[in-house]
């Protein structure tokens, strides 16, 4: 009885509280080290992603840039050659009828040497006279015809900026005859910020090398354009590598961001992107945030588990006059040891204590079983028994000059097996103190992390893989695009001129259907290759509309306007059975892609003799309702499942009877979906076909 009531007041020595406190400010100092650990390799990842991701945005628009110069550059060759031969007054007229020049360029004007002519623009043929330009000078004291890329100028016909595009003009005898001059908008470039993915602070922007100017930046806004950035770090980074990363506060509008760069082969030109620093700071605030509240509150358990003990202990002081004190003190403090000793050897991790020299005195039963040594093995030795020589010896001589000028010390360690087999641990490592503040024995609890390293490994290996996937994917897009559009606008039009016979008649009529032959062809390839960019587009979620008030009903009227000519070769009869609609919020060329696309299978499917019925109204709350009916071959479930995957032949053979890419219906179907819209197809062979398509009444302008 006696020897129970001593052990109820056994009262911890001095020592033993001191030690309580140092087990304490390790475990909090190890908790608060993973913390500030974590939350920096949160920092290095959000800016890693930031450079991957400012890197990609200007490989992106380099290629963007790039296929938009070539196809300027195309253009204004094709139209100096054409006035070379024909006079300016021919290509003015040629400018004029073909309206496609305007429509990418803004305005085209066709000079003489002095200056003087004309630009064909929106609001018609206007006189212009650009002699005292930059860019007029430029070309004109240039002994070729290269393409010379101007400084940003306010326009005198429009009043707002334009990036000016020129190509002489020279006499069969070689001398300066005059200049083809194209002013393109700045946002024909700075728009492709909107399909970036640079953060709501980001910027992509496009200089001129020669004179250290903006020519255009996105976001949409006030165009910087004109403006002189010689005091940018980018010329700076230029000299080391022609592509790059540096970080900067911009001058333009004053947020720090991390800049991707590349400068492009052929043209006096730079790219950048750039991604703000505020937004990569956005990255992980939630995780860093739950991070500090479980550091929080792990760091409160120990300071109340502290708390409580320290209560326990002020408890037992009182009681310090009871009997027995030295008989219950003894026993307490061996069965104390016990347990702390049981509570090392059954530990989940590897604990390992030395004396001050650093030699193993105590290892547990977790050492031996990671490890493969047993005590007998080690005791007396260092830990370097365990080095794998992997970890580097900075790391090393880190870990002792921080625990031995009394400071705790934690990391990762790459140690080796009896076996010589490697496995990774997570090291803390603490000082022990006698009462002198003299260090007598260091202690090291290390957790096996081998699995969650290997995982790590096996992660950002399948993150490179992913990374490279989609860069191969970007490039083939950017590519098809580049080196297939390109070459076919020129086709298509040289095959117009020619079918056309613009500079003559041909010497046999064969060769006027040849052209004709080329000129569909090409019209179907582009069709083609524009279909699967679309589809592209839209599967990565980059396509935008260009949305505003459309008046549906005259899509319906032109688009079958576009599709009777087909209809009559086929001796099809088409029904147009349009209700008055109200005005539809919407992008026009891609509704009128959506009805063409119906139409174009309904006319393709319909037997000679056939009907093809278009019919559209307006339900109130129902939205918009347009349906495209047809008497044609109609097709089963099972090959209507397969039409609708991109792609997808209902009939797979080489010399099938109906051509097509497959494309068409899943291509449809996504525009109406951009639209908010629906899609239904009812079919039944050899009846025919009725496609349904549903608007919500969101989509309605109102009045």
């Amino acid at each position: 009885m006696l020897h129970r009531f001593r052990t109820l007041f056994y009262l911890p020595t001095k020592n033993e509280q001191w030690l309580a406190l140092i087990c304490t400010a390790t475990l909090l100092a190890g908790i608060w080290t993973a913390y500030a650990f974590q939350t920096k390799e949160i920092n290095e990842l959000a800016q890693q992603e930031a450079v991957h991701r400012a890197e990609n945005s200007v490989r992106s628009f380099e290629d963007y840039v790039v296929a938009n110069l070539n196809l300027i550059d195309n253009e204004l060759r094709f139209v100096s050659t054409y006035a070379q031969e024909n006079g300016g007054a021919r290509a003015i007229a040629l400018i004029e009828e073909r309206r496609l020049f305007v429509g990418l360029f803004g305005t085209l004007a066709v000079v003489d040497s002095e200056g003087n002519g004309k630009s064909v623009g929106e609001g018609g043929i206007v006189p212009v006279f650009i002699g005292d330009r930059q860019h007029f000078v430029e070309a004109r004291d240039q002994p070729d015809e290269r393409l010379v890329i101007g400084r940003p100028v306010v326009s005198r016909t429009r009043d707002r900026w334009v990036i000016p595009f020129v190509r002489a003009v020279h006499h069969r005898d070689g001398h300066f005859g005059g200049a083809i001059s194209a002013a393109v908008q700045p946002e024909l470039f700075s728009r492709f910020f909107d399909r970036s993915a640079l953060g709501p602070n980001g910027s992509l922007t496009l200089v001129a090398t020669n004179d250290q100017m903006i020519l255009a930046r996105g976001p949409a806004g006030p165009q910087p354009a004109g403006q002189n950035i010689a005091a940018s770090a980018l010329w700076k980074a230029l000299e080391q590598a022609p592509q790059g990363v540096y970080w900067q506060r911009a001058l333009v509008d004053g947020v720090f961001r991390v800049y991707a760069y590349h400068r492009l082969e052929n043209y006096p030109l730079v790219v950048a992107a750039g991604v703000a620093l505020e937004d990569i700071a956005a990255q992980g605030a939630d995780l860093r945030r739950n991070l500090f509240f479980a550091a929080m509150g792990t760091s409160m358990v120990v300071l109340l588990v502290l708390a409580g003990w320290i209560a326990q202990q002020s408890m037992r002081r009182k009681l310090r006059q009871s009997h027995g004190q030295l008989e219950v003190a003894v026993e307490r403090r061996t069965r104390d040891l016990r347990v702390m000793h049981r509570a090392f050897e059954q530990s989940p991790n590897m604990v390992i204590i030395t004396d001050g020299e650093g030699r193993i005195a105590f290892v547990n039963a977790a050492f031996t079983a990671l490890s493969g040594y047993a005590s007998a093995d080690v005791l007396g030795r260092t830990p370097a028994v365990l080095a794998s020589g992997t970890t580097s010896p900075q790391t090393y001589a880190a870990l002792w000059k921080a625990i031995t000028a009394g400071g705790e010390w934690s990391g990762e360690l790459i140690d080796r097996r009896r076996d010589g087999s490697m496995f990774w641990v997570y090291s803390m490592i603490s000082p022990v103190f006698d009462d002198d503040g003299t260090i007598t024995h260091y202690v090291a609890i290390q957790q096996d992390i081998t699995e969650r390293k290997e995982t790590e490994i096996a992660m950002a290996e399948a993150h490179h893989q992913a990374e490279a996937g989609n860069r191969a994917k970007s490039e083939l897009l950017a590519n098809m695009s580049h080196e297939l559009r390109t070459p076919l606008n020129a086709i298509i039009g040289f095959a117009d001129m020619m079918k056309q016979e613009m500079f003559g008649p041909h010497g046999n009529a064969k060769y006027r259907d040849y052209a004709n032959d080329i000129f569909v062809s090409g019209q179907h390839l582009l069709g083609l290759i524009n279909d699967i960019l679309d589809v592209s587009a839209i599967e990565a979620g980059k396509l935008t509309l260009h949305e505003e008030a459309v008046d549906l009903a005259e899509v319906l009227t032109a688009s079958i306007r576009l599709i009777a000519p087909v209809a009559e070769k086929g001796e099809l009869t088409v029904v147009e059975a349009v209700s008055p609609l109200p005005k539809f919020y919407g992008d026009e060329r891609r509704l009128k892609q959506i009805i063409l696309n119906l139409l174009s299978n309904s006319v393709k499917f319909t037997p000679r003799g056939g009907t093809v019925r278009v019919a559209a109204e307006h339900c109130g709350q129902d939205g918009i309702l347009i349906t495209v009916a047809d008497t044609g071959i109609g097709i089963d479930a099972d090959g209507l499942t397969k039409a609708m995957q991109p792609f997808g032949q209902v009939d797979s053979q080489l010399q099938r009877k109906y051509e097509g890419t497959g494309l068409g219906l899943p291509l449809t179907k996504s525009l109406i979906e951009l639209h908010d819209g629906s899609l239904s197809i009812d079919s039944c062979p050899g009846i025919g076909t009725t496609v349904t398509v549903r608007f919500p009444h969101s989509r309605v302008v109102a009045g």
